[in-house]
C-alpha cells in the first residue's frame, strides 16, 4: 500500500488560494477490491484508519515479503495504515471517494478555522500529544471477511448456444511449465 503525503485540495470553481478547501490525499491499493476496502476514523478521532484486504497469490505466502500481515486463514493479505489528520481540519465531515485502483480521502477545515488566504501564513503548532496518539494506536486483529453476497442469475430458458470458435491463448515465453508442490516435488502444467 502506498499513501500519499496531504496534499491542499483546491476547487475547481475558484482559482488560487480562494478555492482552497480543505486536505487530501491518496492511498493505493493494488489488487483490492472496493467491497474488500474501509476508511474509518480511530477510536480517538485523530487518524483515520485505511485498511483493505486482497487474495495470498496462487503461489502462496512465498510471494509475499517477509513483513506482510495476512489474515487468521491466511488466505487474505492486509493493508493497513494509520494517518494522522493534519491539525485544524474537521474528520466529522470528510469524505472519501473510491478509485479503481485505491481511495481519496478529503478533509476541510473546520468551521471556526480561516481558509489559508495568504503565502506567509504558518499552521499553528500541534499539541504534544498529537502524534503520540497515532503512533500509540494498536493495530487490531486480522480482518473477519464479511459474507460476500450470493449472485442471482436470470434464469437461461430458451437461451441457445451456438458454436464459438475462441482463439487459443498464446503462452508467454518467460512462463513457467510447472510448480514445485508442498512435497517438492515438480507438477507440469
Amino acid at each position: 500500500m502506498k499513501v500519499s503525503g496531504w496534499q491542499p485540495s483546491v476547487s475547481a470553481s475558484s482559482p488560487g488560494l480562494q478555492g482552497f478547501s480543505g486536505q487530501s490525499l491518496k492511498a493505493a491499493l493494488p489488487g483490492v477490491r472496493t467491497a474488500d476496502r474501509s476508511v474509518q476514523l480511530t477510536a480517538d478521532g485523530t487518524a483515520l484508519q485505511i485498511r483493505g484486504w486482497r487474495p495470498v497469490p496462487t503461489r502462496g505466502l512465498a510471494c509475499l515479503p517477509r513483513e506482510a500481515r495476512v489474515s487468521d486463514d491466511r488466505r487474505y493479505e492486509v493493508l493497513e495504515a494509520i494517518v494522522a489528520i493534519p491539525h485544524g481540519f474537521d474528520p466529522s465531515r470528510a469524505s472519501v471517494r473510491q478509485f479503481r485502483e485505491g481511495v481519496e480521502v478529503k478533509v476541510p477545515h473546520r468551521a471556526t478555522a480561516a481558509p489559508l488566504s495568504r503565502p506567509d501564513h504558518k499552521e499553528p503548532a500541534r499539541s504534544p500529544d498529537h502524534k503520540e496518539t497515532a503512533r500509540s494506536w494498536k493495530r487490531p486483529a486480522a480482518p473477519v471477511l464479511p459474507p460476500r453476497p450470493k449472485a442471482t442469475l436470470p434464469p437461461s430458458d430458451g437461451v441457445e448456444v451456438l458454436e464459438e470458435d475462441y482463439p487459443e491463448p498464446e503462452k508467454s515465453p518467460d512462463a513457467c511449465s510447472g510448480y514445485l508442490d508442498n512435497r517438492g516435488e515438480f507438477q507440469p502444467y
